[in-house]
């Protein structure tokens, strides 16, 4: 029964996903021979033969999931037409805003080592750096890294800064369907759009190029298909299994997120049979995964497999003990990473040996007067709505706070011996988390209380802007 929904419903993208298999399989098999006979006189044309059919096959892909998903969403797309217009046009001043930032630190940054992240993303070779701990992620990445083929004329790393930015953007965008579902207006909406396009964590990993917008972009979905199951009190478990694939796909860690939701939800609509379809969802998810991870190293030679434990050696070396020997700091840096310095950003520690080196860990956090002023609005708005939603919640809002916590549990158990002294690169992973707690789940917004978000959103903003022009006047040094 479920086989025959799927095929009824989603003939289209079935369709494609088959065309897309097919060549890959095709490729995989008789690809020495066809560019031998082709190109046996020229060889130094397979390696181009090699690439367009890549793309071809990464073109094929992409076209089916935008159809899976618009055909799981179109209802609601033609019905909101209006409202997507309006987000759309916010998230274009988001993507200019990032993609300026985002040149003026790459013109500026001599060598500089921004708190620990990856530079793979400004050549454009994802393939050669792909982690096992980042099971699919060549197969859903790679839509704008086509564009390298088609737009010669700018040079690799500025379409890298293009490709970053845009992946802020469509963060927004997303959460924009959450914040709605949340909020049930379009003016607050458009408004929380804001806080969190211009809080810290968002703004920097949308300037400089790095994976951490993808996973936020990739997590995202889980909310909005947890929320959507909470209102209309209904499971679509072929939903799950398409959130849960992104989610593990762009990085194992996220997943947890996805399956602390499915849970959630199950304990709401059939906790009787709870175990047995959180197995049943599990199991589908790793399944696909696995065979995706196989069809993934058709297409990219250097993918590495997730399941294999030589995979996820090279993250070994980031766990470290400190949490055992010395418990304050981290506990410090967690409370520090989780609620104040990814929303509001002090100025960060500069050292200098053989690189210049940005760091916010294991010092006191430096804001100036407008940053503390940003900070003390932030705290008693998060304190304010967390507070309201723990003693005010009911009915399947009860579980929405509840999934909302949980969630985050995850991730500070993980961060206590994972990336400590790099903290700043995982706060993607749940800023958006912190931000939908300070959201009164039971009342809407009063008009002192929209003043007070407001002055929130620009002391935040101007704040954490001074904080971005101070990194880049420093990285030129």
């Amino acid at each position: 029964m479920l086989i025959k929904e799927i095929s009824k419903n989603y003939r289209a993208s079935l369709i494609f996903i088959s065309l897309w298999l097919a060549l890959i399989l095709f490729w995989a098999i008789f690809k020495d021979a066809i560019v031998g006979f082709i190109y046996n006189p020229l060889h130094t044309h397979g390696n181009r033969i090699n690439e367009y059919v890549q793309i071809v096959q990464i073109l094929l892909f992409y076209v089916a999931s935008l159809l899976l998903i618009f055909e799981s969403w179109k209802k609601q797309i033609i019905k909101n037409r209006k409202y997507l217009l309006k987000v759309f046009c916010l998230c274009l001043a988001f993507f200019t805003l990032y993609a300026v930032l985002g040149l003026a630190l790459l013109r500026a940054n001599k060598g500089s080592d921004f708190f620990g992240v990856d530079y793979e993303w400004l050549l454009f070779r994802w393939d050669i750096w792909h982690k096992g701990s980042k099971p699919t992620l060549l197969l859903w990445s790679f839509p704008l890294y086509l564009l390298k083929y088609f737009t010669p004329l700018i040079p690799l790393r500025q379409l890298a800064v293009f490709y970053n930015a845009s992946l802020g953007a469509l963060a927004i965008f997303l959460s924009s369907f959450c914040f709605r579902k949340l909020l049930k207006n379009d003016r607050d909406t458009l408004l929380y759009c804001s806080l969190i396009g211009l809080s810290m964590s968002h703004l920097f990993f949308s300037i400089f190029p790095e994976s951490r917008m993808l996973q936020i972009c990739a997590l995202i979905p889980t909310y909005i298909v947890f929320l959507t199951a909470l209102q209309e009190q209904k499971l679509n478990f072929e939903r799950w299994v398409f959130v849960g694939l992104l989610s593990l796909g762009i990085t194992i860690t996220n997943f947890s997120t996805t399956l602390v939701f499915f849970v959630v939800t199950l304990f709401l609509l059939h906790r009787d049979t709870l175990i047995q379809k959180t197995l049943k969802f599990s199991g589908a998810v790793l399944i696909i995964s696995l065979v995706l991870s196989l069809i993934q190293k058709m297409a990219f030679p250097t993918a590495q497999y997730f399941f294999l434990p030589s995979s996820v050696k090279g993250d070994v070396e980031f766990i470290k003990t400190t949490i055992l020997s010395n418990p304050p700091i981290v506990l410090w840096e967690i409370i520090k990473h989780f609620i104040l310095v990814n929303i509001v950003a002090p100025y960060p520690l500069v050292t200098v040996d053989k690189v210049k080196i940005f760091s916010y860990f294991g010092f006191p956090t430096s804001y100036s007067l407008l940053g503390l002023f940003a900070l003390v609005l932030w705290l008693i708005w998060f304190f304010k709505g967390l507070v309201n939603n723990l003693f005010d919640v009911r009915n399947e809002q009860r579980y929405l706070l509840t999934g909302l916590i949980l969630s985050i549990v995850p991730f500070v158990l993980l961060h206590s011996f994972f990336g400590v002294q790099e903290f700043l690169l995982y706060t993607t992973n749940f800023t958006f988390t912190i931000i939908c707690l300070s959201i009164p789940l039971t009342t809407q917004l009063k008009p002192r209380e929209r003043l007070f978000l407001v002055t929130l959103i620009i002391a935040l903003g101007v704040n954490n802007l001074l904080v971005i022009k101070n990194i880049i006047s420093q990285a030129g040094i």
